[in-house]
């Protein structure tokens, strides 16, 4: 049985798993398993992911709420759909993000704010 669909990354989770585990699983099987492993890799979904880690920490260290975390992650994502991207850090668009992200669901923090959990420059946010 395949995972919900997320959201958030870009390919759909559906479809069938190799399963089979523990210690008597077949050589064959094991085979099969990684091969699929390497097949379902998607380098876009893994950057997605490892910005959605940054924009959880920084919530988690702001104490933001997961509709400001999650409407964050939603703005990036189109950043990134865009290809927007080029020639920026990914700290400054997922802080610019975090900081649309907030005045949107009005949790109000200031660029000082922003600048401090982020330690990106007030200017690059703005």
């Amino acid at each position: 049985m395949g995972e919900v669909d997320n959201e958030l990354l870009l390919t759909n989770n559906a479809g069938t798993m190799i399963g089979g585990g523990g210690p008597n699983v077949s050589k064959e099987t094991r085979k099969l398993k990684k091969a699929q492993a390497l097949q379902l890799e998607n380098k876009a979904d893994k950057a997605l992911q490892a910005a959605y880690a940054q924009v959880e920490a920084w919530g988690e260290k702001a104490k933001l709420t997961g509709p400001v975390k999650t409407a964050a992650k939603m703005y990036f994502k189109r950043v990134y759909e865009a290809n927007a991207l080029r020639g920026k850090q990914t700290d400054v668009i997922l802080a610019g993000c975090l900081f649309i992200a907030c005045r949107q669901l009005r949790t109000p923090r200031s660029f000082n704010e922003i600048f401090g959990l982020t330690s990106v420059p007030k200017k690059e946010i703005a």
